[in-house]
Parts: C-alpha cells; structure tokens; sequence
C-alpha cells in the first residue's frame, strides 16, 4: 500500500500544473524525532565567554526565535549548529535527517558583480526546486524580480531586494530546518 501511495504522490506532482507567480517552497525531507538537542554548550573567544552551561531542546515542528543585543552569540551558535564554529564545550547533536538551510546575517558568498538570475540559477534556464523542474526566469519572479530586474548586478541590490534574493536561494535548498540570522537584516 505504502509503494502505491508513494507512486500515487508522484505521480500527482509531476502532473500538477504550476503557478508561476506563487513562491515555489519544495516539500521538504520529513524529519526524524530528534533535530537539535544541545546540553552543556559553552563557547568563548579568549576571556570573552559568549555561552555558558546552554541546554535545549528542539522538537520537529518547533518554532524559536534567540534574541538578545548584538554580540551576546546569536549567530556563534547558528554557526556551530552549521558546523561552521567548534564547541568548546558540551554536546551539540543533530538529528540524521535534518537538512538545514541557512541564511547568515551578513549574507555572504554571493559575487556583488554576478547578476542576479545567475545567482539563483547557475546559468540555467531551469533549475530544481524540491522535486519539481520549473524555468529558473519564473523562480527569480515570484520573488519580485521581474523583467530587467533580473539582470541587476547582486552589489547594487537594496537591503529589501538582498533579503528576497536570500529568500529565493535558502528555499531553493529545500531543507526541513530554516536557521534565519538577522532576517530583517
């Protein structure tokens, strides 16, 4: 039953016609019962301890948001969540099946003189979004970028436009745990 249903879903996405002027957001990989579990952490540069004795717990389907003033260690920890800083101490665990999707507050890694369908696209006349094939043209405008937008260098964006291009790129990961630092950036 489970192989017929599973053709059954397949076969209802690859005939689904596609609104091109709605935001295309992949079903993503389902997650397993564990996606973060952190006991202990402890981060510091120098004498400057950033985290202390951090323990938590985050389930499927679970929303948080970290708050706090600037230099308290928001985007360390999104970092060693991401793999990206080491722990110094503790236990940092995520779960087999989490796939993440992350956007840094600095936004970094996109070439300010690539235009901006390049950026999302490769190049590409289409690209995959999940598991569906779709013009990459139509993905950059469902963000807002139309016509001659497109072809804007990345550099000259806006702070708004920079948070869209953001936007288009992360979702196009189609991971199953979204980590935003400074999304209103």
């Amino acid at each position: 039953r489970l192989a017929a249903y599973e053709q059954m879903a397949a076969e209802a996405r690859a005939n689904k016609k596609l609104d091109y002027n709605e935001i295309q957001i992949p079903v993503p990989p389902r997650l397993g019962a564990k996606v973060i579990e952190a006991s202990h952490l402890h981060k510091a540069f120098g004498d400057r301890v950033l985290i202390d004795d951090l323990s938590f717990d985050l389930p499927p389907n679970g929303i948080v948001g970290v708050i706090g003033p600037n230099g308290v260690g928001k985007s360390t920890l999104f970092k060693m969540i991401m793999g990206l800083e080491p722990v110094d101490g503790g236990t940092l665990d995520i779960g087999e099946s989490v796939v993440i999707s992350y956007v840094d507050q600095n936004r970094e890694g996109i070439d300010p003189n690539t235009k901006l369908w390049e950026v999302v696209s490769g190049g590409n006349d289409f690209m995959i979004v999940g598991d569906t094939e779709i013009p990459s043209r139509a993905y950059v405008a469902s963000f807002g970028f139309k016509g001659s937008d497109q072809q804007k260098p990345a550099g000259v964006l806006s702070g708004g436009e920079r948070n869209r291009l953001n936007l288009a790129l992360t979702l196009k990961q189609g991971g199953n745990l979204l980590l935003l630092d400074e999304p209103t950036r």
